[in-house]
């Protein structure tokens, strides 16, 4: 990684970009790295003298913060999720409701799986232990396959 200076050589047509990839990029990436070297626009035109310098458009001080960009994340009106995308009469709502859940990061996985039945045990555990209670075997069994059956029927 370099500077910004470092990616810029002098060609015909004036200043261009140099990425310098150290590989032969995929037919896929190519209409990436177009679309990247679009948004990134004509490289600006640097002195030799100047060392590179990138200004913080969104703080009040030229200087990142983590907390100023969230901040600015959160904001009224701040770019959120595409929500009609998601759920339109075209899309089938089982596809839907998955990509929805993905973005909300709640789909069961078989970590997360463990964890609930784990978490149903430790629940039984305790309730025995410090509280007297005491469920019956076969609920407790159908309690956590009652949670498998969750996640196989999504």
């Amino acid at each position: 990684m370099g500077s910004i200076h470092d990616m810029i050589i002098s060609g015909e047509n004036g200043y261009e970009w140099n990425l310098d990839l150290k590989r032969s990029l995929r037919a896929e990436e190519q209409g990436w790295m177009t679309d990247l070297i679009t948004r990134l626009g004509d490289p600006p035109h640097l002195s030799q003298d100047s060392d590179d310098e990138v200004d913080c458009t969104f703080s009040n001080n030229t200087l990142f913060s983590t907390k100023e960009c969230y901040e600015l994340s959160c904001r009224e009106g701040a770019q959120q999720f595409p929500v009609q995308l998601v759920w339109k009469k075209l899309i089938p709502s089982k596809v839907s409701f998955f990509v929805w859940s993905a973005t909300l990061n709640a789909i069961q996985t078989t970590d997360n799986v463990r964890r609930r039945v784990c978490w149903g045990l430790w629940l039984e555990r305790n309730g025995r232990v410090f509280e007297g209670k005491e469920n019956q075997f076969e609920d407790i069994i159908l309690n956590i396959k009652s949670i498998w059956e969750l996640v196989i029927n999504q």
